[in-house]
């Protein structure tokens, strides 16, 4: 979906659609994995792509128990286990700790993480209404700090997201679609543009394939400069939903790990702080991020271009689209053919802009 894109999504039967986990499962689990009693587990309506569960234990301990969405295997879990150790080894940014974890889906039907609870409000809830200016402007130079402490994390020259190898150690791997790793910002670019070309085979696109398929080939054949975007560790969906805050307003966790790795600086902008929709905080953000020596949209070159070109991958075959609980929904033929002429708009600029960077 495009950054400034309003839509609603519709109903889905989305990542968690059919997932669950019993108390009996529960405490099975942690009895076998941490020999604890379990004594609360209360589901908490926060993830979307996961079930999330706080759960106590007879010691007086506090968890918190991530079960995955059915859309990935193996990936996302390693991801999110790996990026934790990584964030806790090189950096003061405060995270959970992994307590334990498996990807074998034959015990409990699922995948699952337990770690440790953090303190702390998620910033969303508060920042609207309850956070004055100057707070918030606090907290943005203190995330600012994490963040760049965060591109210390040693990376290869590889694109994708973490696993581990057969020798236990962690490596770049695949991105959580099973694509990659790649070596250059090109191969990138062109494995998310094919995944989304495979998305269109999907029949929710019966309509608009043909022409989709046109303004991908028109895309082939566009000649693009070489792009010169470096690599860094990113988290990857660095929302205010998942930065916990004190009541002194500071950050007392950084949550939500699964899509991190190793990409291409300007992927974080397209994936993380939308939701500081004040143009005078998010430049404050920026001033402090480059004052940190941390590349920002101002600061990456050709990030416009790379934005379109990003934009042109998204609404090529929107995620949101698929697995709708109603396709027949008339909205959804609206949104099809919006995205068609957003596709149509941004070849246009897309050529224009190659064209003028190879001058």
């Amino acid at each position: 979906m495009s950054d400034n894109d309003d839509y609603e999504i519709p109903d889905r039967d989305g990542p968690t659609f059919g997932i669950s986990i019993t108390q009996e499962q529960v405490d099975q689990l942690f009895s076998k994995y941490l020999h604890k009693t379990v004594t609360s587990f209360v589901e908490i309506n926060r993830g979307y792509n996961n079930l999330l569960f706080f759960v106590d234990t007879d010691d007086d301990e506090h968890y918190v128990l991530k079960v995955g969405g059915r859309y990935w295997k193996q990936l996302k879990t390693e991801t999110e286990v790996i990026a934790l150790q990584l964030v806790s080894k090189y950096t003061s940014v405060p995270v959970p700790n992994v307590v334990a974890w498996s990807i074998d889906k034959d015990e409990f039907g699922i995948e699952w993480i337990v770690m440790t609870k953090m303190n702390g409000v998620p910033a969303d809830t508060l920042w609207k209404n309850d956070l004055t200016t100057d707070e918030k402007k606090r907290i943005l130079s203190e995330l600012a700090g994490y963040v760049a402490q965060m591109k210390l994390i040693p990376i290869t020259n590889k694109i994708g997201n973490l696993r581990f190898n057969k020798d236990g150690n962690y490596e770049i791997g695949p991105d959580l679609s099973w694509n990659g790793p790649w070596d250059t910002f090109d191969d990138f670019l062109e494995g998310r543009v094919r995944d989304a070309v495979d998305t269109l085979t999907k029949t929710i696109f019966d309509s608009v394939r043909d022409e989709m398929l046109q303004f991908f080939n028109q895309f082939k054949t566009i000649i693009r400069p070489t792009f010169d975007v470096p690599l860094t560790f990113i988290h990857g969906d660095l929302t205010l939903q998942n930065i916990l805050i004190s009541p002194e307003r500071q950050i007392t966790a950084i949550l939500d790990w699964e899509w991190a790795g190793s990409f291409p600086c300007s992927e974080e902008y397209f994936q993380s702080y939308d939701d500081i929709e004040d143009k005078t905080l998010k430049n404050c953000f920026y001033d402090e991020l480059e004052r940190q020596h941390v590349q920002t949209p101002r600061t990456i070159a050709n990030f416009d271009l790379i934005q379109k070109l990003n934009d042109f991958k998204n609404d090529l075959a929107p995620w949101y689209l698929t697995d709708l609980k109603d396709p027949s929904d008339p909205n959804i033929m609206k949104k099809l053919n919006e995205c068609k002429q957003n596709v149509k708009c941004l070849l246009t600029e897309i050529k224009q802009g190659c064209d003028k960077n190879l001058k």
